[in-house]
């Protein structure tokens, strides 16, 4: 009964027997370093794509940082622009640097937008800008086109 059990690893017995021992430990190595090469290569390419998931995350939380401050720029524009249109002389002294603060909020958005390589603005982001324009220059549309 134990000669049968052994049958099928007749073949690699034989083999292991003729092989010479610094043959025998190259294959072994082989056979072990294999799969560690393979699940090197695995988490290599798992680690690379967590990396260029971070790096598309980390702009993309630069750039709403950035709109956050065109927000809020035009939330500061636009109680200027209803206090000076109720007759407050002092909001209307600080329209003009309200309005230049806004355009400059808009400039670096649009700046930190080009330089962004991971990905694009959406192609809303055009008409966006321009109907913040429009808000702001709302009230004195003359005074804008000069800035």
């Amino acid at each position: 009964m134990a000669r049968l059990s052994l049958n099928p690893l007749r073949p690699g017995v034989l083999l292991m027997r003729r092989l010479r021992m610094p043959l025998k430990l190259g294959a072994l190595g082989v056979l072990l370093l294999a799969p560690l090469l393979v699940m090197t290569v695995a988490q290599y390419r798992s680690l690379d794509a967590e990396w260029r998931l971070a790096t598309v995350e980390r702009d993309g939380a630069r750039l709403v940082g950035t709109l956050d401050a065109v927000v809020s720029a035009v939330q500061v524009a636009r109680g200027t622009a209803a206090r000076a249109a109720s007759g407050d002389a002092g909001a209307q002294r600080e329209l003009q640097a309200v309005r230049q603060a806004v355009r400059d909020a808009l400039q670096v958005a649009a700046d930190r937008a080009a330089a962004v390589r991971t990905f694009g603005m959406p192609s809303e982001w055009p008409a966006l800008r321009d109907a913040v324009q429009k808000v702001v220059c709302d009230l004195k549309p003359e005074a804008c086109e000069k800035g």
